[in-house]
C-alpha cells in the first residue's frame, strides 16, 4: 500500500497523471462557468447561479483541493484546464507521504516494494516536496530496484524543510539475531539527509540500530546529520518521539544518553527537541542550558519504563539545579512528558520535580493514572500545567481530576477517558466554563442513579416488581434502563453546553 499526502491512490489512477493522455482540456470543458455556473447552479426554482466560479482566485482553488482524497483531485484535474492546473500548483504538493511495505520480521529474506504510480508522482511533482514523510512498515531488509530509484530521484529534486524518517519498527534485542538492512538501501535513505539544503525540521521515529551499523557513518542517520554542514541551523530535532500511536516496544535499543548529549551539542540552533528518557541526562540539561546556543522552546520526553531490562528499570537522575538552569537560560521554555507503560507513584516522582517547568502530561493507553498523581501536579504545576490528557482508563480519579482543574489555574486542555461521574464534569464546568479543549468518554461517564426507597439500614428489600433483592447490589447498578441514561445524557450534555457557550458532547 502506498500513499500521498495522507491519501490512497486507487489503482484506476495510476500512470494517468501524463497530461497526453487527458486529450484536449479546451474540450472536456470551455469555461469553469459553463460547468458551475450554469447547469451545477440551478436553485429550487430552476434558476441558475449567476455567479461563475471561473473568476475565483486560484488560491482559493487549492484550498478546496486540499480537502479532497487524492483520486478525487486527480478526477476533479481532467474536467478542465483551470483544475488541471490548480491540481499541478505547488502549493498542491508542498506535503507528501512515501510509504514502503516492508517484511512481517527480519529473519527472511523479504524486499520492500512500493506501487509503481509513486514512480510517477516523484518525477511530476517531486520538486514541490517541502514536508515529506518517509515511512517502512514492517521491518526493513532489501529494497526493489524501483524503491531505490524513487528515494534516489527524490532526493535530488525536492527542497525539503521538513523530514520524517520511519524506517522499520525499533530495534529490540530480539531483532538482533536476524538479518541486517542493506547497506546500499540505508544509504540511499540517508541520501535525503545527506543532500538537504533547507532542512529546519527532523524527525527521526524510527531506524535500525543494530550496533554494528550504528558504528558505521554512511549507515547512522544521526552521523549523517551531523556530516550535513548545511543541517547547523536545525531548530527542531524529534528522535524516537511516539507520533499519533499509544504503544511500541519497551525497551528498544537507543543511542546512548552520552551520545544523544553529544548530537545535541553539534545542533546549537535547536529550539524544540523531543527524545525517550533513556537518552536523557543531567549532562545533556546542562548543555541545553550553554550561554552559546539558542533559547530551547520546548523539550518533550517520553517517560520509558520497564522493570528487570537493564537501561529502563529506573528513569534518569536529573539535578534540580539542572532545571533551574535551564529554566534561567529559557524563560519560555515548555516541558512535557508522557508515560507509555506502567510505572508506580514512587518511580515517577525522581522526575516530577516542583523545579520543572512542565506545561503537558500526557498519559497512553496502556500507561497507569491514579489520583496520588493527579494530586502531585495540581500541587507542584499550578501555575505551569496547561494541558492533561489521559487516554487510559483509570477508575478512582474523579475528586483528584476535579481537584487538579480548580488548582492549576492555567489548564486549558482536559482529556480524561478514565470513569469519572457526571458530578465531576458538572463541578468543573462551574468552575472553569472556558476549555480549548474538553473531552470524555461517553461510556465511561457514570450517571446519577435512579432513587429507591430502602431505607440506610435495608439490607434485602422488595423492588416495584414484588421481587426481593439486594439493596446495595441495586444501588450500584443504578437499575438504569438504556432510555433512562441516554435521557441523563442529553440533560448533561446540555447543561455543559451552555456553560460553554458552545454544544459539547462527548466521544
Amino acid at each position: 500500500m502506498a500513499e500521498c499526502r495522507g491519501e490512497t491512490l486507487e489503482t484506476d489512477t495510476c500512470g494517468t497523471f501524463s497530461e497526453s493522455q487527458r486529450g484536449d482540456p479546451g474540450n472536456v470543458g470551455a469555461s469553469l462557468g459553463s460547468h458551475m455556473g450554469g447547469d451545477l447552479g440551478e436553485g429550487e426554482g430552476g434558476e441558475g447561479c449567476d455567479y461563475d466560479f471561473s473568476y475565483l482566485p486560484e488560491p482559493v482553488w487549492v484550498k478546496v483541493m486540499e480537502y479532497l482524497p487524492l483520486s478525487d483531485q486527480y478526477h476533479v484535474s481532467v474536467t478542465c484546464r483551470v483544475l488541471y492546473d490548480v491540481f499541478n500548483h505547488p502549493s498542491n504538493w508542498k506535503s507528501a507521504r512515501l510509504e514502503v511495505v516492508g517484511g512481517e520480521h527480519n529473519f527472511k529474506l523479504m524486499k520492500s516494494f512500493m506501487a509503481d504510480r509513486f514512480r510517477i508522482i516523484v518525477e511530476k511533482f517531486g520538486h514541490y516536496f517541502q514536508h515529506l514523510t518517509v515511512t517502512v512498515q514492517g521491518h526493513l531488509v532489501a529494497m526493489e530496484d524501483s524503491v531505490r530509484n524513487i528515494v534516489t530521484q527524490l532526493s535530488d529534486v525536492c527542497r525539503l524543510e521538513h523530514l520524517v524518517l520511519e524506517v522499520g519498527m525499533l530495534t529490540s534485542d530480539f531483532h538482533l539475531a536476524g538479518l541486517r538492512p542493506v547497506r546500499q538501501d540505508l544509504h540511499n535513505i540517508l541520501l535525503l539527509v545527506t543532500k538537504a539544503f533547507r532542512l529546519k525540521k527532523l524527525e527521526v521515529v524510527s531506524w535500525p540500530m543494530f550496533p554494528e551499523l550504528f558504528e558505521k557513518a554512511d549507515m547512522n542517520v544521526f552521523e549523517a546529520m551531523k556530516a550535513n554542514a548545511k543541517l547547523a541551523g536545525l531548530q527542531w530535532l524529534s528522535l524516537f518521539w511516539m507520533k499519533n500511536k499509544q504503544w511500541s516496544q519497551r525497551s528498544p535499543l537507543l543511542p546512548s544518553p552520552t551520545y544523544t548529549r553529544g548530537l545535541v551539542a553539534h545542533f546549537t540552533s535547536l529550539q524544540h527537541l523531543a527524545l525517550r528518557s533513556p537518552m536523557l541526562s543531567d549532562e545533556l540539561l546542562k548543555e541545553l542550558a550553554a550561554p552559546s546556543r539558542c533559547r530551547l522552546l520546548t523539550l518533550r520526553v517520553l517517560l520509558q519504563y520497564s522493570a528487570g531490562a537493564d537501561a529502563y528499570d529506573h528513569l534518569p537522575n536529573l539535578l534540580a539545579a539542572s532545571w533551574l538552569s535551564l529554566r534561567e537560560r529559557s524563560p519560555a521554555l515548555e516541558v512535557e512528558f508522557a508515560i507509555m507503560s506502567r510505572i508506580s507513584d514512587i518511580v515517577l516522582e525522581a522526575m516530577l520535580m516542583p523545579e520543572v517547568p512542565l506545561t503537558t502530561f500526557r498519559v497512553l493507553k496502556y500507561a497507569r493514572c491514579s489520583s496520588a498523581l493527579l494530586l502531585t501536579l495540581s500541587e507542584r504545576y499550578r501555575p505551569t500545567l496547561r494541558s492533561f490528557l489521559c487516554y487510559s482508563d483509570p477508575t478512582d480519579c474523579g475528586e483528584a481530576l476535579v481537584r487538579l482543574a480548580e488548582r492549576c489555574t492555567g489548564l486549558d486542555t482536559l482529556v480524561f477517558h478514565g470513569i469519572v461521574h457526571c458530578t465531576a464534569l458538572l463541578t468543573i464546568t462551574q468552575s472553569r466554563p472556558h476549555w480549548k479543549d474538553f473531552e470524555f468518554d461517553e461510556k465511561c461517564i457514570v450517571m446519577e442513579p435512579k432513587d429507591d426507597e430502602f431505607d440506610e439500614d435495608t439490607v434485602i428489600g422488595r423492588s416495584n416488581d414484588g421481587d426481593l433483592v439486594q439493596v446495595r447490589l441495586v444501588r450500584f447498578h443504578g437499575h438504569q434502563s438504556e432510555s433512562e441514561r441516554e435521557q441523563q445524557l442529553n440533560a448533561l450534555k446540555a447543561e455543559v453546553s451552555g456553560r460553554m457557550d458552545h454544544a459539547w458532547r462527548p466521544l
